[in-house]
C-alpha cells in the first residue's frame, strides 16, 4: 500500500508539472494512471486486508534545512523511467548537451565530489558552478532552474536506511548524496512542485 502511495504522490506532482507546460499527451497519461493506482487501493480497502497506519505513512523524522542552492536540471519523464530506450536517449542527451556547453568538467567535479545512495533525479549541477554563458546554452536545449533545499538528518543519527524511506513517502524529487570527503549524509530536495520549476 505505501508503494501505491508513493507512486500516487509523484504522479499528482508530474500531473501538476505537465498540466503547467499544456503536455496534453503526458497529462491524459498520468490521469489515466492515477485512475488505475485508485482503483487498487479502492479494491485493498474493500476487501478490508489493511489497516492503515498514520505514524508509518507519515514517517515524521527531524532535519535541518542547511541551505539552498540554485541548481540546473535536466527534466525526466517519469511516465517513461521503465523504457530502456527513453533512459538511454535521456542519457545520451544529458551528456551532449554538457559537452556542448561545455560544462561537462564542472558537473563531473561537482559529482566525483558525492556518492550518489539514492534519488529520482538524473541530471543537474550546482548554477554557481556555471557561467552565464554554459546556463544560457543548457537552458536553450531544455535545462531548468530550480531550488534546491540541503537538508541535514544528522541531528538524531538517523540510519542510511531511515533516511531513504522517510525521503522516499515524503519528498517529491530528490537525490540522497554522502560527501566523500566527509562521509556525512545530505539530501538535495529539489523544489520542482512550486510554480512551476524556479522560484
Amino acid at each position: 500500500m505505501n508503494k501505491e502511495i508513493y507512486k500516487l504522490k509523484n504522479l499528482l506532482y508530474d500531473l501538476e508539472y505537465y498540466i503547467q507546460r499544456d503536455k496534453n499527451d503526458i497529462i491524459l497519461g498520468c490521469t489515466d494512471d492515477i485512475r488505475k493506482i485508485c482503483d487498487r487501493i479502492d479494491s485493498v480497502v474493500k476487501s478490508e486486508k489493511i489497516g492503515i497506519d498514520c505514524e508509518n505513512l507519515c514517517n515524521v523524522m527531524e532535519y535541518n534545512v542547511i541551505n539552498v542552492l540554485d541548481f540546473i536540471y535536466l527534466p525526466f519523464d517519469y511516465v517513461m523511467e521503465d523504457d530502456n530506450s527513453y533512459i538511454e536517449r535521456f542519457s545520451n542527451r544529458r551528456f551532449e548537451s554538457l559537452m556542448n556547453a561545455e560544462a561537462l568538467s564542472d558537473h563531473n567535479k561537482f559529482w566525483s565530489q558525492h556518492e550518489t545512495v539514492d534519488g529520482n533525479i538524473y541530471g543537474s549541477v550546482p548554477a554557481e558552478l556555471l557561467n552565464a554563458r554554459k546556463i544560457a546554452l543548457l537552458e536553450k536545449v531544455g535545462w531548468e532552474r530550480v531550488s534546491v533545499e540541503i537538508i541535514d538528518f544528522k541531528k538524531l543519527n538517523y540510519s542510511k536506511e531511515d533516511i531513504k524511506n522517510y525521503c522516499r513517502k515524503n519528498l517529491y524529487r530528490y537525490i540522497i548524496i554522502k560527501e566523500n570527503e566527509t562521509s556525512e549524509i545530505l539530501v538535495l530536495n529539489y523544489n520542482l512542485n512550486i510554480d512551476g520549476v524556479y522560484k
